[in-house]
């Protein structure tokens, strides 16, 4: 699992894509979460299959939506979902113009970048301002 800060085939609504699972999750993730806990959090949800059934063993269901071919393959591009946690509505939304998972996540990295940019000035200004 890559780590670092930052149903059922009806799951094709662009908040499932992109990993979120529940609908109602639109907050970003929280700034010190990791990767790898925001992918899991997410296979969790998207392993559910109804209130009185036991959640799936793998993302199976999502391999032809997602187009891939394993479980490997999903995972990927879960975590090339998740990576869009700490982003912006509007960046979140840019994840649904690729199907790959390495351009999503090139797009995810480029974001955290700007966002981690934006926090070291934030950051900055307040010790100015606290002098």
């Amino acid at each position: 699992a890559a780590k670092g800060r930052l149903g059922s085939t009806s799951l094709l609504s662009s908040t499932s894509l992109l990993g979120y699972g529940d609908a109602s999750r639109y907050t970003r993730a929280p700034l010190g979460s990791r990767l790898d806990t925001e992918v899991s959090e997410r296979r969790a949800v998207l392993l559910q299959n109804g209130l009185d059934e036991v959640p799936s063993a793998s993302l199976r269901k999502l391999h032809g939506a997602w187009g891939a071919r394993s479980e490997r393959e999903a995972q990927v591009q879960l975590a090339s979902w998740a990576g869009f946690a700490w982003l912006s509505g509007e960046e979140r939304l840019s994840a649904l113009r690729s199907r790959s998972p390495v351009e999503r996540l090139q797009w995810a990295r480029a974001g955290l970048a700007k966002v981690r940019q934006r926090l070291a000035t934030e950051l900055a200004l307040q010790r100015v301002i606290a002098k």
